[in-house]
């Protein structure tokens, strides 16, 4: 079976949420502007991503 994604977004701050799998420790990494790629502490596994001012990216004015 494969590892349960999880997606939540925070309209207060504005911020996406995706994580892979069990919560568990991991370092983050910013390859763009306001966007965060979480690694696993022991494997290197991409565990999780998040983006910042999410709404902006989508903004047509």
């Amino acid at each position: 079976m494969g590892k349960v994604m999880q997606i939540f977004y925070d309209d207060e701050g504005d911020v996406l949420y995706l994580s892979v799998g069990d919560p568990r420790p991991a370092v983050s990494e910013e390859p763009g502007d306001d966007v965060l790629l979480r690694h696993d502490v022991e494997t290197g596994e991409v565990v999780g991503l998040t983006v910042l001012n999410f709404s902006a990216r989508f903004s047509t004015s």
